[in-house]
């Protein structure tokens, strides 16, 4: 009685080298996915940190106190218009 064992596959077989590109083709592929991601990973990592330290600096930029423009002109304006009433009072009393 003679039994016949199963066959194993080789990779090396020229019958399966198809295969065995095909699979290394995959892990090359797969290699590369990993990278991709790795990196972008990375960047998104980066980039939160960019976003954390704008927002640090807008707030402190926010917590100032500002002068507006019309502000600063009405100010200067009602300035002028003292200046010119003070010193026009003036001239008043000693004339």
């Amino acid at each position: 009685m003679t039994s016949k064992l199963p066959q194993t596959t080789n990779s090396l077989d020229p019958a399966n080298a198809g295969d065995a590109a095909v699979l290394v083709a995959l892990t090359r592929m797969e290699a590369k996915v990993d990278i991709a991601l790795a990196q972008h990973g990375a960047e998104i990592k980066t980039q939160g940190q960019t976003v954390e330290d704008h927002e640090a600096r807008i707030r402190v930029l926010e917590s100032r106190s500002t002068v507006s423009p019309r502000t600063l002109w009405t100010v200067v304006a009602g300035g002028a218009g003292l200046v010119i009433s003070a010193i026009s009072l003036i001239q008043n009393l000693f004339n």
